[in-house]
């Protein structure tokens, strides 16, 4: 099993906070696999759409990758941060 923390690094507009959807990923298997998506949101609402422009990184990627569309690829066991 793979378990994620997802960080989320700035604002991207005023009065929004940036927020990750899903907060918290756990992917089962080689191979599977879960989409981000990274948007301003002010309380529960998405106000705007952020994935296209975010830069995603991992801090294990023998654990998981990530890329630039923000796919998470489960690569092996254990816990890995991606950062955005």
């Amino acid at each position: 099993m793979l378990s994620l923390g997802l960080c989320a690094m700035a604002c991207l507009l005023p009065g929004a906070d940036a927020r990750v959807w899903p907060g918290e990923v756990a992917l089962h298997g080689h191979g599977a696999t879960q989409r981000l998506i990274v948007g301003d949101a002010v309380g529960p609402t998405l106000t705007a759409d952020r994935t296209a422009q975010a830069k995603f990184s991992t801090t294990d990627p023998k654990i998981a990758t990530v890329n630039e569309e923000g796919i998470v690829h489960a690569a092996g066991d254990g816990t890995a941060t991606i950062h955005v």
